[in-house]
């Protein structure tokens, strides 16, 4: 399955979820927001949404500060 995330093509192996590409990726979903082909993903659905062969993903991370 073949999917973009940030701009660079990435390849997995089986289809999965997004809380699964973001382990894969090492990265946490604290303080991250995902959005899926233009579309944000709530974090209630991360564990649910299977990724799609072709699926663009853009992931944010949120800094705070002053």
């Amino acid at each position: 399955m073949k999917v973009t995330v940030n701009g660079k093509e990435r390849r997995f192996d089986d289809a999965l979820s997004l809380s699964e590409m973001l382990k894969k990726l090492e990265l946490s979903t604290i303080g991250i927001i995902v959005e899926r082909n233009l579309e944000v993903v709530c974090r209630s659905e991360f564990d649910i949404l299977k990724l799609q062969d072709g699926d663009n993903i853009e992931l944010i991370r949120l800094v705070g500060g002053g």
